[in-house]
């Protein structure tokens, strides 16, 4: 059986460009459109096994998203973050907000 591979973006979206400015501000290692599987990635964040997906204000497909989040998970990765949002601010928030909540699961 043949896998039905993504084909990765190009160019980066306004908003994969915002969180990825950000993510590189707070210091973290990222890898835009990386290959996991037959699916690619907005971010892979290797320190922290996290994936962000720049889902836009109109997101994906709820039914798509679920399964790809699962395969994912299964694979190996810790979370999946999806950020919705295109404003800046909210942007910085919701990684802000999974940092935290992050951390306070190490502990």
């Amino acid at each position: 059986m043949a896998l039905n591979i993504q084909q990765a973006p190009t160019e980066m979206t306004p908003q994969e460009v915002k969180i990825a400015n950000y993510l590189s501000e707070l210091g973290l290692r990222w890898e835009s459109q990386r290959q996991v599987g037959k699916y690619f990635v907005d971010f892979w964040i290797a320190e922290i096994g996290t994936v962000i997906e720049a889902d836009g204000v109109y997101g994906h497909f709820a039914k798509k998203d679920a399964e790809r989040d699962s395969f994912l998970l299964d694979s190996g990765i810790d979370q999946v973050l999806h950020i919705k949002s295109e404003s800046s601010h909210e942007i910085h928030y919701d990684i802000d907000m999974f940092l935290v909540d992050l951390a306070a699961e190490i502990k």
